[in-house]
């Protein structure tokens, strides 16, 4: 066991339009929300983690986890920019008895949903929006709820299907599975080639889908040694009710020599805004907070017993 835990950060930052797909060079920082490393917090703020960009209007928002204390329960916060200068401040958006993660929020007929990793509760769960501020949501409907926990789920719409890409782990490896569905809400059928990907270098989703110039990616988080290590991409060659195939298109894109992703990240999300490509991300740092240490220890000899 390690005498340090990992906490994640984030850190959201724009690019020209000119750099190649999926790179960090040039990037100029806007927003970055770091977690807390003090070594005797007993209530440190330790994965903030898992951004996903939404536009919306003339806004641009940032939805992502927050968890308090390595065996605490996620929430999900958003902050909102309209000028890539001045944030809001940060609001719990999303709390739930179980541990919430990877706040996939996407538009669909007018109306904003919320995917959110909802693992802890055994089932992939939908939300909506109920105003425009975006900081209430409903549940619309739990889309699986078969005892499974399912993670990092997001959903794709192409030529009127709709596509559930989500991760499980069998004893070995990481799985993303596939379903598809007539409607938003299900029933969703497990996809004839699913399932698409095995592997802990591959699986794992690490942001939704990316449409650039008519091709189709999927970054996809590298775990073979530790957990959050890399991201990858994975460009869709085919995705038909009936067919499925993906490549590998870049690997390893977090760029480790760049400060302050020396250990590594596990999240890619972009968009266009204000005419620039704006990328938000997160990133890995050893905390040496004492009381978490001693937390993770007792949990580690707990479960050995």
């Amino acid at each position: 066991m390690h005498i340090y835990n990992i906490n994640f950060s984030i850190r959201v930052f724009e690019t020209s339009q000119e750099q190649p797909h999926f790179s960090m060079a040039g990037g100029k920082t806007i927003l970055t929300i770091k977690s807390n490393k003090q070594l005797f917090n007993p209530n440190a703020s330790v994965i903030i983690a898992d951004p996903f960009l939404f536009l919306n209007g003339d806004t641009l928002y940032l939805f992502y986890e927050h968890l308090t204390r390595w065996f605490g329960t996620g929430r999900i916060c958003m902050r909102s920019t309209k000028d890539l200068k001045t944030w809001t401040e940060e609001k719990n958006v999303l709390v739930e008895p179980f541990h919430l993660s990877f706040p996939f929020v996407f538009e669909d007929g007018g109306k904003v949903y919320m995917l959110p990793e909802t693992g802890g509760d055994k089932s992939i769960t939908l939300y909506e929006a109920e105003d425009d501020t975006l900081t209430h949501w409903r549940k619309v409907k739990k889309l699986k709820e078969d005892n499974e926990p399912w993670y990092d789920s997001v959903i794709h719409k192409k030529d009127g299907k709709y596509y559930l890409f989500t991760g499980h782990d069998d004893d070995v490896q990481q799985v993303q599975h596939l379903f598809v569905s007539d409607k938003l809400t299900g029933p969703y059928e497990e996809h004839p080639a699913s399932p698409i990907c095995v592997g802990r270098d591959k699986a794992r989703n690490a942001g939704s889908l990316i449409e650039i110039d008519g091709s189709l990616y999927r970054p996809v988080q590298v775990c073979l040694n530790s957990y959050g290590e890399q991201t990858s991409v994975m460009r869709i060659e085919k995705l038909t009710p009936t067919e499925y195939n993906e490549i590998p298109y870049k690997l390893n894109i977090i760029d480790t020599e760049q400060a302050p992703y020396k250990s590594g990240g596990h999240q890619w999300s972009q968009v266009e805004f204000l005419g620039r490509k704006v990328i938000a991300t997160d990133y890995r740092e050893k905390n040496y907070n004492v009381i978490e240490t001693f937390r993770k220890a007792v949990y580690v000899l707990k479960t050995k017993h």
